[in-house]
């Protein structure tokens, strides 16, 4: 089960560019908490904090604000233009026995006997999509790749679930492959008809000054 992260915010009751621009000077970020047909609450949460869980991977968060709490997922993040700082989060409000529709990254384990063959694993998929009660959501799918030979694929259907859990994805898309081996090969260049021969340094020398020798005029007698 992935863990939830405990998260003091504050209320806040200002909205507009003014008033973002000087949550985000005083180092916080502006968020809000949909969901479960409650009316939207307007938060702030300070942004070196939020932004070392996004670091720690964190996608469960208990929002703690005036002595009561609420879980939530990330529903979205908007980052500045250079994608270095974190500008506005909206949260969704979640039950832990609700389903929800949640990505969990996947991780291959061992090595493919096509590997062995000659051939080359290509991961398709970083993550999968679930849909999963939050506390049965694992942080981390493995799949066991040892067995699968040349031109052999695992599929989204293969793929095991956990406990009341199932998939979000078309059911036959391949998450991993072990294709052969591309070998580019380089044609040498055709020479070219009638190419000439390389010409010998210090022989056309040569050839000029015994076709000057042979050239020269014979010298005059004494009158």
């Amino acid at each position: 089960m992935s863990q939830i992260l405990k998260f003091d915010v504050t209320s806040r009751d200002k909205t507009g560019s003014n008033a973002m621009r000087k949550l985000r000077a005083d180092g916080l970020i502006p968020a809000v908490l949909y969901g479960h047909g409650q009316t939207p609450a307007q938060l702030a949460l300070d942004a070196r904090s939020f932004e070392r869980a996004l670091q720690r991977h964190a996608r469960f968060f208990e929002l703690a604000s005036g002595g009561s709490s609420e879980t939530a997922i990330i529903r979205e993040t908007q980052w500045d233009t250079f994608g270095m700082h974190v500008m506005h989060v909206d949260f969704l409000r979640v039950n832990m026995d609700e389903k929800v529709e949640m990505e969990v990254p996947v991780e291959l384990v061992g090595i493919p006997k096509g590997v062995t063959e000659g051939g080359v694993l290509e991961h398709h998929m970083a993550e999968i999509r679930l849909l999963c009660a939050p506390r049965n959501l694992p942080d981390v799918i493995k799949i066991n790749v040892a067995t699968l030979g040349l031109h052999q694929s695992i599929q989204i259907k293969d793929v095991p679930l956990p406990e009341g859990a199932s998939h979000a994805e078309d059911l036959d898309r391949a998450v991993a492959t072990v294709a052969t081996r591309k070998i580019e090969t380089v044609a040498a260049a055709p020479a070219e008809a009638g190419a000439a021969e390389p010409e010998v340094v210090g022989a056309k020398a040569k050839a000029d000054e015994a076709k000057a020798a042979d050239g020269k005029p014979e010298g005059k007698g004494k009158d």
